[in-house]
């Protein structure tokens, strides 16, 4: 589903990706929930496990606010 959703709305699944993190990061709870909301009707299968597959290495503070955002709005492992 993951790829779907990048090749339907490529300019919306990372983005919303990345706005749980830094949504959670900031403490905007509802927010980031939200945007979670959003994935997950988009990329149903989604998980943390997948994250950190496809997540970029070089920056591990990124990803580690990447992983963080998807365990505080529910994702499974």
């Amino acid at each position: 589903h993951l790829e779907q959703a990048s090749t339907e709305y490529p300019e919306f699944a990372t983005t919303q990706l990345h706005l749980i993190a830094v949504h959670t990061k900031l403490g905007n709870t509802q927010t980031a929930l939200r945007h979670a909301e959003w994935l997950r009707n988009k990329v149903p299968d989604f998980t943390v496990s997948k994250q950190r597959q496809i997540s970029p290495q070089f920056d591990n503070i990124w990803h580690s606010l990447l992983v963080e955002g998807l365990q505080a709005t529910g994702f499974p492992e």
